[in-house]
């Protein structure tokens, strides 16, 4: 198994096993899950051992992932990430999973019970396919509020920047984006 095949096989079961260690928080510990509508631009690093690709705008409904926050205290949250997508044309197929771990700071509530926070994550995107495998790691930042509808239910509104760092099949890129996301709290 050449060192890539390995470095990306060991970050998945590392991110696995982190999810899993933050899922086991209390039972009686309020949760926080969701979806989101994302638009977002991609500039791709200039490099001269890459095919050249053009930058692009995303916009994704629902977002390719699902979130699971876990709140620590009524301020903090620990929140991972899994996302998955798959294509396949002309016989070739290609898969992308993506774990992101983001720990949140909520700022004292406003009236109407809205919240602000800001949010940091690191993770790992991991490419597999018929003629590739590649694991490039990431980072995030955010900052938005979220705003309550109904018993349990809330919106959130996120400005972010992300980073994903070169790795041996893929160019370095930052993202900028606005996200628009839906989301159930459950626990006390």
């Amino acid at each position: 198994m050449s060192g890539s095949a390995w470095y990306g096989r060991w970050m998945s079961w590392c991110w696995v096993g982190l999810t899993l260690i933050g899922a086991a928080a209390p039972l009686a510990a309020q949760t926080e899950v969701g979806f989101d509508m994302a638009l977002q631009v991609t500039d791709f690093a200039s490099s001269e051992e890459f095919v050249d690709l053009e930058n692009r705008t995303n916009l994704s409904f629902p977002a390719p992932h699902i979130r699971v926050a876990m709140f620590v205290t009524p301020q903090v949250a620990i929140e991972p990430r899994v996302g998955f997508t798959y294509s396949a044309s002309g016989g070739a197929s290609v898969s992308t999973t993506q774990v992101v771990v983001s720990g949140y700071y909520h700022f004292p509530r406003i009236n109407g019970g809205r919240a602000a926070f800001v949010r940091m994550g690191a993770g790992a995107s991991i490419l597999g396919g018929s003629a590739v495998s590649d694991t490039q790691m990431l980072t995030e930042a955010g900052v938005g509020i979220k705003l309550p509808s109904r018993d349990r239910l809330l919106f959130r509104l996120e400005g972010f920047l992300g980073r994903a760092f070169e790795s041996d099949r893929s160019r370095a890129s930052t993202r900028l984006g606005a996200s628009v996301g839906v989301s159930w709290l459950s626990g006390p």
